[in-house]
C-alpha cells in the first residue's frame, strides 16, 4: 500500500461516488466545473426529476419522469440511450430535500 496526497471533487465526495484522486487542485477544480453531480451543472443526477425505479424483471435503472432522457425529445441524452447525462438541460429543477 503507498500513501499519497491528492483531491477529489467535493460533489462526488458528498455522494459518495468518488472514482478519481487528482495530482493538482487544479485539475480538480475542471473536474468540479464539469462533474455532473455540481447543481450548477444541471445535469440529470441533481435534477428533481431524475429516479430510479424497477422495470419488469426488477432491474432497477434511473430515467426522467419528464421523458426529457430520451433521444425523440432531442432535449436530453440520460440513462436510456447515452451513459452519458445531460447538461444544461432547459428543463432542470433542482432537487427538494
Amino acid at each position: 500500500m503507498i500513501e499519497i496526497k491528492g483531491y477529489v471533487c467535493d460533489y462526488c465526495n458528498k455522494a459518495k461516488k468518488v472514482k478519481r484522486v487528482y495530482k493538482s487542485p487544479g485539475s480538480c477544480r475542471r473536474h468540479e466545473k464539469n462533474c455532473f453531480r455540481n447543481p450548477d451543472v444541471r445535469a440529470c443526477s441533481t435534477c428533481r426529476f431524475w429516479v430510479l425505479i424497477c422495470d419488469d424483471d426488477e432491474t432497477p435503472f434511473k430515467y426522467c419522469v419528464n421523458g426529457h432522457d430520451r433521444q425523440d425529445t432531442g432535449n436530453c441524452n440520460g440513462s436510456l440511450y447515452d451513459r452519458r447525462p445531460t447538461t444544461e438541460c432547459d428543463f432542470w429543477e433542482e432537487e427538494r430535500p
